[in-house]
């Protein structure tokens, strides 16, 4: 069994686990008991709202995709495991607070492209594909980047 000490306390490697993957599937945790179903519940309402289910549904699946880009661009930028860095108090909030404030600026800069896309059926599905396949493509990025930059959990045992 691997070793090492980090920060006063023993990390233990029993398990041939994929990191990669372990941290990739916390991610789909949050997507699917936070996001999931505040996207439902988007759902309804906007289908109430807009009284066409179509309509409704093509804005909860590009808030889906901005919001998986988002949380991908957050691992990326940020890649640990959960819960295995000590708490650093001073800079705990960082991370979530840019990642935040970059949410914000997005919205603001896509919001004219949003207005003049979404007069187009044409624009609507293209803006629609290339979030779904950004999606995709991170998806197939992560694992790889990942893998490399949680390697340092082992290598100094």
């Amino acid at each position: 069994m691997r070793q090492r000490v980090l920060s006063g306390r023993l990390d233990f490697f029993a398990t041939p686990a994929n990191r990669a993957r372990f941290a990739g599937q916390a991610r789909h945790c949050v997507v699917l008991f936070v996001l999931a179903p505040c996207l439902v519940l988007s759902a309804i309402v906007l289908a109430w709202l807009f009284e066409a289910l179509w309509h409704a549904l093509a804005h909860v699946l590009l808030l889906a995709c901005l919001s998986m880009l988002v949380m991908q661009a957050g691992q990326i930028c940020w890649p640990r495991l959960p819960f295995t860095l000590p708490l650093n108090r001073r800079w705990a909030g960082a991370p979530l607070t840019i990642q935040l404030f970059g949410a914000g600026a997005l919205s603001v800069l896509f919001g004219p492209y949003a207005a003049f896309a979404h007069a187009r059926l044409a624009w609507t599905i293209g803006t629609i594909a290339v979030a779904v396949s950004g999606v995709l493509v991170m998806e197939g990025v992560l694992p790889a980047r990942l893998n490399r930059r949680l390697r340092w959990l082992e290598s100094e045992s």
